[in-house]
């Protein structure tokens, strides 16, 4: 069985928005590594938002160790302290790869991650 992660968030501009619902690119054999994936997404984000909210600054960091974390990816220009648009995601050899999320933005916001099975589909039209 195969799984995927598929990841429902809100971008837009100044004149309006849309909800986009779409799975990553990569695929994973092993469930165990897939699901510690969608938990480094939500940790990721997470910090991301804690960092770009000046209000929450007030809150304890909900990833206050992240700069220690298997996924979190130094950028490669500003403070090597910030948690970037990027991030790290283990594939089933335990190699990491990068990551852009397009949920990181000014306008974007995550909504949910789900961990599903991959469907295969072969469409004749």
């Amino acid at each position: 069985m195969k799984f995927t992660i598929q990841i429902s968030y809100t971008t837009g501009d100044s004149f309006g928005h849309e909800d986009v619902i779409e799975d990553l690119d990569y695929e994973w054999n092993d469930e165990e590594i897939a699901k510690e994936n969608l938990q480094a997404i939500a940790n990721h984000y997470r910090a991301y938002q804690w960092q770009e909210n000046s209000w929450r600054r007030d809150e304890e960091n909900p990833n206050i160790d992240y700069l220690n974390e298997w996924w979190y990816r130094e950028m490669p220009y500003g403070r090597k302290d910030e948690i970037g648009p990027t991030m790290w995601l283990l594939m089933d050899d335990m190699t990491k790869v990068p990551f852009s999320c397009p949920w990181i933005g000014y306008f974007e916001t995550l909504n949910s991650i789900e961990l599903k099975i991959k469907n295969e589909r072969i469409d004749f039209n």
